[in-house]
């Protein structure tokens, strides 16, 4: 995987964890299940690329 992709990744889930907190933080509870998941999903989306790129 290039950096560039790698970093996209990276920065998306650490703004999904971000919102999370803030969604917390304003007693936003749906919000920041959401985001948590959102995090989850983009961070497996990266790992299951990076190993589709791996096999070719």
């Amino acid at each position: 995987m290039s950096k560039p992709l790698a970093l996209l990744f990276a920065s998306l889930s650490l703004a999904c964890l971000i919102a999370a907190g803030a969604s917390l933080s304003y007693f936003r509870t749906g919000w920041a299940l959401f985001f948590l998941l959102a995090s989850f999903a983009v961070t497996g989306a990266g790992m299951a690329l990076k190993r589709r790129l791996q096999r070719k």
